[in-house]
């Protein structure tokens, strides 16, 4: 009878641990983006008319698919112009590229794989003739919530959690004022160029209502880090429009100060350069957030 009595607690106790282990087990959730851009277009250029939206030389681009969800910008090299080359040609088909390789996908793909495949893309491409630029994206796994970045040159991202910035990216640059760039260029011409893999890499995870901010240089150059977290706290966390669109303003305001010290500004003086003021530029912030829901399929 003991041992009878024992075999049935034993398997009590086992249909009890059971139980508990089919009701804790976690339930599979799946990663979502809101995301929204504004820009400040300054260089004019044909092209322009027929862009989504008013990037002047800059560009950007938001993917989502079943898989993964994504965003970049990108800043043509205005100097081209000078050559008679349209810089946003280049800037767009390189956001274009990374927006096809995203969407058409099959497997997860790392911000810095999806650069070089977008770049090699364009290259083969033969449509540009000649042309650079710069690059900042992330791409977040949409069933880790891994958050993968690569940023080449003077773009930059910032993830911000609960109003503060917790990580951010650092320009790379040949020398002041001369980042580095992804470029085609024309026979028997030389400039910057470098391979995309020598985009600065990083991957976060991320958390429920995290903030990613892509912006360019034109942001950048004029926005410092304190003032961009009093902006960030005067506007609605969940607000990815109202974000976006007030950075850009402030940004814009700043850049056409010929009385303040700006972060280009600051730069310049520590080169020994003579610079004072806002530097007016085209400017591009996406502006990300991110949610996650429980995986009903």
């Amino acid at each position: 009878e003991l041992a009878m009595l024992a075999a049935r607690r034993l398997s009590v106790l086992a249909g009890h641990f059971l139980r508990q282990a089919h009701v804790s087990a976690p339930a599979r959730r799946i990663w979502n983006m809101k995301a929204a851009v504004a820009a400040s277009g300054l260089h004019r250029h044909a092209s322009n008319e027929s862009r989504p939206l008013d990037c002047g030389e800059d560009a950007y681009f938001i993917c989502t698919s079943p898989i993964s969800v994504s965003a970049g910008v990108a800043d043509g090299v205005g100097g081209w112009s000078e050559s008679g080359v349209d810089p946003s040609k280049f800037s767009w088909g390189l956001m274009e590229n990374c927006e096809k390789e995203c969407g058409n996908a099959q497997v997860f793909v790392k911000a810095e794989d999806l650069l070089i495949a977008a770049y090699n893309n364009l290259v083969a491409s033969r449509t540009i003739k000649a042309g650079s630029s710069t690059a900042c994206l992330f791409t977040l796994d949409r069933t880790t919530g891994d958050l993968h970045t690569a940023n080449l040159g003077d773009s930059g991202f910032f993830l911000v959690r609960n109003g503060d910035v917790i990580a951010q990216t650092y320009e790379q640059q040949f020398a002041f004022n001369a980042p580095y760039q992804l470029a085609i260029l024309p026979p028997g011409i030389t400039g910057f160029n470098v391979r995309p893999d020598r985009a600065d890499k990083a991957v976060y995870t991320v958390q429920e209502g995290d903030v990613a901010i892509l912006a360019t240089d034109g942001f950048l150059d004029n926005i410092f880090g304190y003032e961009l977290k009093h902006i960030l706290g005067k506007c609605d966390a969940a607000d990815v429009e109202g974000i976006a669109t007030s950075l850009v303003k402030h940004a814009n305001i700043l850049s056409k100060s010929g009385t303040r010290i700006s972060p280009f500004a600051d730069r310049a003086r520590q080169q020994g350069l003579r610079y004072i003021g806002g530097k007016p530029d085209d400017i591009t912030v996406v502006v990300a957030r991110f949610t996650s829901a429980v995986d009903d399929s």
